[in-house]
């Protein structure tokens, strides 16, 4: 009989944590979800913010940047397109539509990632003009390993990032040592992976911004 009692005894207990356990789970969610919606538009507003400004940095002789329902069409069949140029290691997350201060529509602000990172994805903003010049590029992710990769967002002259401003060509080669080309880039001392997975992502967005032009789309082009 006594054994009896503390056998029930010990399953009201459990059931009281369980439901207790229960109870603080279903609260903590509630609370996570209340304070999700509370800062989820701030987040993307930020979000929106620091794309804006990577857009602008490639871009700085932007009047406005504005997205295109061409351009959007585009994207959307961006792995197609990419898949064509064989290009499969790369993605195409973003383009927008750029206006000079004329008014006229005068390149693209592409947001491209590479997967092939040594630290996984690696994304950046490039510009691209009707003139067919990749005016630079700003690193949006990029989680390579500090003093070797990471030094690929490093700004100022001689710095590997700089390779890429104000150039023409249709795809750029890594090299290690010292360019003889303007199509060829400077590996990263040490990060030849990193070095390699951003040309990668930039002659992706390189050949889908050439796409574009071809298309005619967002009214520039041939």
């Amino acid at each position: 009989m006594a054994e009896n009692v503390a056998a029930g005894r010990k399953e009201s207990s459990l059931f009281k944590d369980a439901f207790a356990l229960f109870i603080i789970t279903l609260v903590a969610a509630a609370a996570l979800g209340f304070v999700y919606e509370l800062t989820k538009d701030v987040i993307a507003e930020r979000e929106r913010q620091e794309k804006e400004a990577a857009y602008l940095a490639v871009y700085p002789e932007a009047a406005r940047i504005e997205e295109d329902a061409g351009v959007n069409a585009m994207v959307e069949r961006a792995e197609e397109i990419l898949t064509e140029g064989g290009f499969t290691g790369a993605v195409i997350n973003e383009a927008m539509l750029v206006y000079n201060a004329s008014g006229e529509a005068d390149g693209y602000a592409i947001n491209v990632s590479s997967m092939n990172g040594y630290g996984g994805e690696i994304a950046l903003s490039m510009g691209y003009t009707a003139d067919g010049t990749l005016l630079g590029i700003q690193f949006t992710t990029l989680n390579e390993t500090v003093g070797l990769g990471a030094r690929a967002a490093e700004e100022g002259e001689g710095s590997f990032k700089e390779q890429f401003a104000n150039k023409q060509a249709d795809s750029f080669t890594v090299v290690k040592g010292g360019t003889s080309a303007g199509d060829e880039i400077s590996a990263i001392s040490g990060a030849t992976v990193t070095s390699e997975a951003v040309v990668e992502a930039v002659n992706a967005g390189i050949y889908f911004a050439k796409q574009m032009l071809e298309n005619n789309t967002g009214g520039i082009g041939q």
